[in-house]
């Protein structure tokens, strides 16, 4: 799609079965295993 970039995180996290935004603009990754694992990091902005 026009528009839109597409970066590898460099993180490692076993067996994701979904990942979600927060109401907060945070990620979550829920795992296979049970566990729900909180991504936060800073935001870099691509637009100009």
């Amino acid at each position: 799609m026009p528009g839109i970039v597409v970066e590898e995180l460099p993180l490692r996290l076993p067996n994701i079965n979904n990942l979600r935004f927060r109401n907060d603009g945070r990620l979550t990754a829920l795992g296979y295993n049970g566990q729900v694992y909180l991504l936060a990091g800073a935001m870099r902005n691509r637009c100009g």
